[in-house]
């Protein structure tokens, strides 16, 4: 499955992380972003991930 099928419409911000499904929640990185998208509606602008 791609990773384009996870998007969808309307959403206000996309972001792809390499992390595994098993791992994510482990991940310093994935819980800033999560914050950072809960406090400002949108992603870090961020060059070590992907998408955003």
């Amino acid at each position: 499955m791609s990773v384009a099928r996870a998007r969808l419409d309307g959403a206000a911000d996309f972001l792809v992380v390499p992390a595994t499904h098993t791992f994510i929640m482990n991940r310093r990185d994935v819980a800033d972003q999560v914050l950072h998208f809960l406090r400002d509606g949108s992603f870090v602008d961020d060059s070590s991930v992907e998408g955003g």
